[in-house]
């Protein structure tokens, strides 16, 4: 029987064919783009004036490609009037509305540093540790009711201002304060405000600031926790947003046009960056962004409304991490609404057993699973029509981007050998924000990206992910090092268990840490220890076996994007073991 013709879109490539070692170059005819993002919502708004590019029903608000062009420009003359130059960084807080969308814009058209990192509660405390952290030029809010946060600006504001030096006591790089709405706080100006401020500068002055722009600059700062709740904040340049759109959109959408919806920028710091760049480099085949009301995180207490707008907005893909999407369609409401428009969903930031791709798969024909992070935001991804050929796999790399699998000496090593997987390509982050060290870590000085997550790579170049790095265990009998990953694939393949993830942990004075198994059932599911025991007796080799079973109700989670947080989960184990009154066994 002949095979199937494996179809890509003209600015992805094809998987590799008879790899010997695990090296795979996305080789394409397609060239690279060097437009600057305001170069290319230029090219947008000239050729598609009127087509909305972005809706927020929540607000009654849409904005067209030449709105959006319009309304940055005007912006971007109030930043030049305030003293903001190419390089600076404008530090965002809870930015819900259009705001969202035009201060970034007007940011890319001037060389700024963007961020909206996702904040967590205390607010104020969390706000002012990521400003101490970041140390931007300006700050603008949108506070709503946050009395804390209010008290924070008045702070700022009132008592720490010092005119001498026209900046703010122990943000010595901050000059200006900036909220959406007023708050009626003497020396705070609005955004409209700003606007107002910019109607001084002249348009050559802002045409030739918008000229030195370069596609090299920084633009976009993603705050990222991972597994270790340790904040880092990953500078991308213009470069690597406007090509990871292009290319990631390549593989997923093949050309197709989309109405994605994103969640709100409040709830998620990456989801509507990365789609606002994403929605102008699809202007050609007319693509919308639809922003969810913010009180749709996913939970089980916003699927009303969640479902509301992919019913009435016909949303073809949601911009969402998996545990959202699991929610969505495991809720008593999915069903009472028309989801027929959704084609697919991308997988991403979370493991996910076959068994739930397979699900998704056949309820959105063109969901793909996708491998990136913040440090390199495309590595690999499968392609929609192609999931099914191998579901433990994360695809093969995309277009332009060359991964390999490498030992310990930083060897290549032949496919289907395990090692950690480094990347090089368009997408990576130019470095941490103040953070040289840590830069140096995870980008070595030939450009190549070292993950921390180990994989092996087949004859096509196919991914299988094993597990983090960092996370591996140094086995107490063999001195072995043994990588969770596989464990973790196991037992979320047993049909009672929802949640499986494993750790390594010393316990009392045995040398080395023991393998130490922690699931969370599915819901109303009865399961014991020794159930757990006799399901992998005779599907792991006795190395390979957990020492300790821990049955939990969930685990503790970090970051947006709901990690499981690694050493909270070994503070509890050892707390655990320090409880015990008998000896486990």
């Amino acid at each position: 029987m002949e095979e199937k013709e494996f179809v890509v879109d003209k600015f992805d490539c094809l998987p590799a064919r008879n790899l010997k070692v695990s090296y795979f170059h996305g080789a394409t005819s397609q060239p690279l783009c060097g437009l600057t993002i305001g170069q290319m919502l230029e090219q947008a708004a000239r050729e598609k004036p009127d087509h909305v590019v972005f809706s927020l029903p929540e607000f009654n608000q849409s904005l067209t490609f030449s709105e959006l062009l319009k309304k940055a420009n005007e912006l971007a003359k109030g930043f030049l009037a305030l003293g903001m130059r190419r390089g600076d960084l404008i530090f965002c807080y809870r930015l819900c509305d259009q705001h969202f969308f035009i201060v970034y814009i007007a940011c890319a058209l001037l060389g700024l540093m963007f961020t909206n990192p996702f904040i967590f509660t205390p607010n104020d405390v969390f706000l002012k540790r990521l400003l101490a952290k970041a140390q931007p030029a300006m700050l603008i809010a949108d506070v709503g009711r946050d009395s804390n946060v209010r008290s924070l600006l008045e702070q700022l504001q009132e008592n720490n201002y010092t005119t001498d030096t026209n900046n703010f006591t122990g943000f010595n790089t901050l000059k200006s304060v900036v909220t959406v709405r007023s708050l009626k706080l003497q020396g705070i100006p609005t955004i409209d405000d700003v606007i107002k401020k910019g109607q001084s500068i002249q348009d050559n002055t802002l045409m030739a600031a918008k000229q030195r722009v370069s596609p090299d600059d920084c633009v976009n700062i993603l705050a990222t926790s991972g597994s270790t709740g340790d904040t880092k904040m990953v500078c991308l340049s213009q470069y690597a947003v406007v090509n990871f759109s292009i290319i990631c959109v390549a593989r997923r959408a093949q050309g197709k046009q989309e109405v994605m919806g994103y969640i709100n920028p409040v709830n998620d710091d990456v989801m509507a960056s990365l789609g606002t760049i994403e929605m102008i480099s699809q202007w050609r085949v007319g693509s919308v962004g639809i922003v969810f009301p913010q009180c749709v995180n996913f939970s089980n207490s916003c699927m009303v409304p969640l479902l509301q707008s992919i019913q009435d907005y016909r949303i073809t893909r949601p911009g969402a991490y998996p545990f959202q999407i699991l929610n969505m369609v495991n809720s008593p409401e999915f069903e009472e609404y028309d989801t027929s428009s959704l084609r697919g969903v991308t997988l991403v930031a979370q493991a996910i057993s076959p068994e739930t791709r397979l699900k998704l798969l056949e309820l959105f024909p063109e969901t793909v699973v996708a491998f990136g992070q913040s440090e390199c935001l495309s590595i690999a991804c499968t392609s929609p029509g192609n999931m099914g050929k191998d579901m433990r796999t994360v695809g093969y790399p995309l277009a332009h981007h060359e991964v390999k699998v490498v030992g310990e000496s930083g060897q290549t090593l032949p496919v289907e050998e395990m090692g950690e997987i480094w990347v090089r390509g368009p997408c990576q982050f130019l470095r941490y924000l103040n953070d040289d060290e840590r830069t140096r870590e995870v980008l070595d000085s030939n450009g190549w990206v070292h993950s921390g997550d180990v994989g092996k790579m087949n004859s096509q170049g196919y991914i299988t992910l094993i597990g983090r790095k960092a996370d591996c265990i140094r086995y107490k009998y063999q001195g072995d090092v043994i990588y969770p990953g596989h464990i973790e694939k196991l037992f979320m393949e047993f049909e009672k268990v929802k949640e499986a993830k494993v750790v390594g942990v010393q316990y009392g004075d045995e040398d080395g840490e023991s393998i130490c198994l922690c699931v969370v059932p599915k819901p109303g599911i009865s399961l014991e220890e020794t159930e757990l025991k006799t399901y992998c007796v005779d599907k792991l080799i006795s190395r390979d076996r957990p020492r300790y079973y821990f049955i939990m109700d969930s685990f503790p989670l970090t970051g947006a994007r709901q990690k499981v947080a690694t050493e909270k989960l070994k503070e509890t184990i050892k707390a655990k073991f320090a409880d015990s009154t008998s000896d486990i066994s």
